[in-house]
């Protein structure tokens, strides 16, 4: 045997992202799109909106529950939610996003 493999530690250490306190990865941790997806979602709605998730759900008709499991990422039954789940989800956010940083409801184009 040579010199560096008699070097080499007994057990490679671990290629799984280290937990954090609450269980969740960070956003560079993520592995799957709908994590990143929630990632972000969650992220925009505290930064960029200022709403809680009580505040969102109304205005976007969704139930708190689900604004909920959207932004942890998985369904109820613990499954990624699937990308034209995130489209839908993503279309009601920006109309919300829309009305409230320009005042005025969507209406189609009409004047």
């Amino acid at each position: 045997m040579t010199k560096a493999a008699d070097q080499r530690p007994a057990t490679l250490p671990s290629t799984d992202p280290p937990a954090l306190a609450g269980g969740r990865p960070t956003l560079m941790e993520v592995t799957h799109a709908s994590q990143r997806e929630a990632a972000a979602a969650a992220w925009w709605r505290r930064n960029i909106m200022h709403l809680t998730q009580e505040q969102l759900a109304p205005l976007i008709g969704y139930s708190v529950e689900t604004v909920s499991y959207m932004e942890f990422g998985v369904t109820r039954r613990g499954k990624p939610y699937p990308a034209k789940a995130w489209r839908r989800y993503r279309l009601a956010c920006s109309g919300i996003d829309h009305e409230i940083r320009h005042s005025k409801r969507f209406n189609w184009g009409q004047v």
